[in-house]
């Protein structure tokens, strides 16, 4: 029965996962877009990406990031009742990346960073010299990429909803894999205090899960989108493309029958884990 319930939670897992991977993938800006601020493009879209998405609110708003002059940072959100990116001040619930942009703008890499808490998508725009010389282009980013020089041109930030994320995606998602209510989960954010984003309480710490699963990570084949302009020169040490990140959102899951014929709520566990 448990690996059952591991199975299942392992296929939501993946298709959570695969819900946040479609929204970086279509909410990309490339150097082409940038240089010619025609936005148009980018609405589209993202009005693809809304058609498909189980539920494309999980998507609250998405900025684009540009260094000036004097170091300070420019933010500009996407408005899509202009077809645009207007001037906004970061909202006090995305201060706290403010200092992961700054950084990231004065030391580019071409790795995407998800930020767990407020859930977020960090995705540079750079310009790259690559080993050999040629014209501009956009190639897939491969892990064998040597680079002597990286220009930061800008980044992208996909905000998520956590309230869509609980209210909408999430229980969409119990309905598909767990239609009878034989079960207690949690989502929870490992940091600050393991506070529970989706579910019950009493699965906080995952002591008393049957099956736990990390969610909300980025995968290797989107990471090989041809959406960073890159530009070709002498080159030297290889850069990593892996994604970095924040530690991810485990979900736990609990039989409560099991829990009932044990005569305990909270029954030993072998629990299940593998990297949101």
């Amino acid at each position: 029965m448990k690996a059952n319930l591991r199975a299942s939670l392992d296929a939501m897992g993946r298709d959570f996962d695969r819900e946040i991977n479609s929204a970086y993938a279509a909410l990309q800006i490339g150097g082409a877009m940038l240089d010619s601020g025609d936005w148009s493009t980018f609405e589209k879209q993202w009005e693809r990406w809304s058609a498909s998405a189980i539920a494309p609110t999980i998507v609250q708003s998405v900025w684009l990031v540009e260094a000036q002059r004097d170091a300070s940072l420019r933010m500009r959100r996407f408005e899509r009742s202009t077809r645009s990116f207007q001037d906004v001040p970061l909202p006090v619930t995305l201060a706290s990346i403010e200092p992961l942009l700054a950084r990231q703008l004065q030391r580019p890499t071409i790795a995407p960073t998800v930020v767990a808490e407020p859930p977020a998508i960090i995705s540079p725009i750079v310009d790259i010299r690559l080993l050999d010389s040629s014209p501009s282009f956009e190639p897939p980013i491969r892990s064998d990429v040597s680079a002597s020089f990286i220009r930061a041109r800008g980044a992208i930030v996909i905000a998520f909803d956590d309230g869509a994320i609980r209210n909408e995606l999430l229980p969409r998602l119990m309905q598909r894999y767990f239609p009878r209510a034989d079960y207690d989960v949690a989502v929870v954010a490992r940091e600050p205090a393991q506070r529970v984003i989706f579910g019950s309480s009493t699965l906080r710490t995952g002591r008393a899960a049957d099956a736990t699963r990390d969610i909300f990570a980025l995968e290797e084949q989107t990471l090989r989108l041809p959406s960073r302009p890159c530009r070709v020169s002498n080159a030297s040490p290889p850069m990593s493309r892996s994604a970095r990140r924040d530690p991810p959102r485990p979900v736990a899951i609990r039989n409560r029958r099991q829990s009932r014929r044990d005569g305990s709520s909270a029954p030993d566990t072998k629990r299940a884990r593998s990297k949101r």
